[in-house]
């Protein structure tokens, strides 16, 4: 397993984190993604490499700005 975590702006509130989530989970294989609009961020448990652009892409899609990304295997 793969644990990434991307700083995320633009969350306000838990309809944003869903939004996010359901985003995430829709592109790629997760075990889990984890939002948080207090801390500005999401964790991801991937079960495959999900690469930096497209997970900054994917976000931008659903209305955010990817502003980092840091990943440690599980």
């Amino acid at each position: 397993m793969i644990e990434i975590t991307a700083g995320v702006e633009g969350m306000m509130c838990q309809n944003c984190e869903a939004h996010v989530t359901k985003a995430i989970e829709k592109n790629f294989k997760t075990k889990s993604v984890k939002a948080s609009h207090d801390a500005n961020q999401v964790v991801i448990l991937a079960k495959k490499e999900i690469g930096e652009n497209e997970l900054k892409a994917v976000i931008k899609d659903a209305g955010y700005e990817m502003t980092s990304y840091s990943r440690n295997e599980k």
